[in-house]
């Protein structure tokens, strides 16, 4: 190992093992000796000490070089940061991404990869993975305990390949398996532009990513004049660099607006601001977040929010918004660590306070006064100005899947079936499958030798009408009539829209003046 990076990873492991050891920190800690008494070891003195028993009698005692990577590792792994990463050279150290072209955003909840978002129309929305599930392999590897970026190396593959990924699902007993077809990866999922009723246009964001600014640009400037509202749906939207949030608010803020204030150690600040001037001034716009909106997005939002320019609608946001730096050690390793966090105009911090969950209720959170005199609220995340509940899985579904169990993608697969046989006919986006259709659907299950009890099956009756309501109109009409259905089956879109119908100023629908 070269005298560099063992220096490197030596000094690490000091840091570690002396943080880990009863929370010693700074101070000098006491230390009992054979003659009862209490010998007074700087951190130090205490680290060489441990690594010198450990050595001389551990039974299963390491190399030096091998505990020194290991506390390293255990230093990088301690911090309340989840970007935070020791990375061998070769690896990946790219940010949050659409791993293999699947349409997975993952996150690090311990030591295991979880599934924190997945991309609308993507291969794995369509074979059934959801939001929590948590990987357990990938292929024929199984990469528990190594996190997201070994599990978005192992899902990199040829664009038409398959791979074949396992997961947990909170609530399921037995691991689900699914086969997911690759394809290109995307810099970001914006969907088409979707023109609902009125003049009302919908956008949604899946992935913020480079290209995402200009193409938004390019939809600002071709809605036509008579366009009335605008709803950006930003539910799980996530990853983005700082330079990305700030390149989208400027298309929605006038020139000189504080966009977000980036506040690092000490007194290390930068105020970010619109250097452009917005696109369309006149256009009131609704944004719809929820528990998944992460990075980039929440940055964008709190903009917006704290601008008086648009009405944010959903539950609160993830808390995630920093700046990473990437220091290379030696020619092996590079750390990752974050080294600024993002505040919004008015100084609200995004990422919580790490020994402070934040609440979803306003009154247990820090207020903020807008310049149109209205409240907005700090403590972690984003809140909306009005709160909508985000879909849950109804009881009768729940049971449902839990008598499935690892079947489930099966299941999924069948429902797909079921919805292309039934766009053979004439479809609106509000077409509603009939009782002959649950029937067939019933007759297809036990085809597929997928044994739903009838009573399971009729507590589920309305749910399984609506599922395959929404995958027939998907097969039929793709994600464009999806949305439209949603104007009326969605909370969020719904309450969207009749907000944007009832005003004609941006101003009008922030401030009710």
């Amino acid at each position: 190992m070269p005298r560099q990076l063992s220096n490197a990873l030596k000094f690490v492991g000091i840091g570690f093992l002396i943080g880990g050891l009863g929370g010693a920190g700074w101070y000098l800690v006491q230390i009992r000796g054979r003659g009862g008494l209490a010998e007074t070891v700087t951190p130090t003195r205490l680290f060489e000490q441990v690594l010198s028993h450990v050595q001389d009698y551990g039974v299963d005692s390491l190399g030096e070089t091998e505990i020194f990577r290991r506390a390293a590792e255990g230093l990088v792994r301690e911090l309340d940061d989840e970007y935070a990463a020791l990375i061998p050279a070769g690896a990946s150290i790219d940010g949050p991404s659409d791993a293999g072209g699947v349409g997975l955003m993952l996150f690090v909840r311990g030591e295991r990869a979880v599934v924190q978002h997945v991309l609308p129309g993507s291969p794995a929305e369509r074979a059934g993975l959801w939001a929590g599930d948590q990987i357990i392999s990938v292929g024929e590897a199984a990469p528990t305990g190594v996190g997201r970026e070994a599990v978005r190396q192992t899902l990199d593959g040829a664009p038409g390949s398959s791979v074949e990924i396992e997961v947990r699902r909170p609530g399921v007993r037995d691991a689900l398996r699914f086969s997911l077809q690759r394809q290109a990866a995307r810099d970001h999922y914006l969907s088409e532009r979707i023109d609902l009723d009125r003049g009302i246009t919908y956008l949604s964001i899946g992935l913020v990513g480079p290209g995402l600014p200009q193409a938004l640009r390019r939809i600002l400037r071709d809605l036509p004049r008579s366009t009335r509202g605008l709803i950006l749906d930003l539910r799980g939207a996530t990853g983005g660099t700082l330079e990305e949030a700030v390149q989208i608010a400027d298309l929605f803020l006038d020139e000189g607006a504080p966009i977000v204030t980036v506040r690092g150690r000490g007194e290390t600040v930068r105020h970010l601001h619109a250097e452009q001037g917005q696109v369309r001034p006149d256009l009131p716009i609704t944004l719809l977040v929820d528990g998944a909106t992460a990075d980039a997005a929440e940055a964008l939002a709190g903009a917006l929010q704290d601008d008086d320019r648009a009405l944010i609608l959903g539950s609160p946001t993830f808390g995630r918004g920093s700046s990473q730096g990437d220091y290379p050690l030696g020619d092996r390793w590079t750390v990752r660590i974050s080294t600024a966090r993002w505040e919004t105009p008015l100084g609200r911090r995004i990422e919580p306070d790490a020994a402070r969950v934040p609440s979803d209720s306003a009154d247990e959170r820090p207020s903020f006064t807008t310049g149109g005199g209205r409240s907005v609220f700090g403590g972690g995340g984003i809140v909306p100005d009005s709160l909508v509940d985000a879909p849950e899985l109804s009881p009768s579904m729940q049971a449902l899947y839990r008598i499935l169990g690892p079947a489930i993608p099966d299941f999924v697969t069948a429902t797909h079936e079921m919805g292309r046989r039934l766009a053979t006919r004439p479809i609106t986006p509000h077409f509603r499958a009939t009782d002959d259709d649950l029937t067939s659907l019933m007759r297809l299950l036990v085809e597929k030798q997928l044994r739903v009890p009838p009573n399971v099956f009729e507590a589920a009756r309305e749910d399984l009408r609506e599922l395959l309501g929404r995958e027939t109109v998907f097969d039929r009409l793709g994600l464009a009539g999806v949305v439209r259905r949603m104007v009326t089956t969605d909370d969020g879109t719904r309450m969207a829209v009749e907000l944007l119908h009832r005003v004609r100023t941006p101003r009008e629908l922030v401030l009710g003046r």
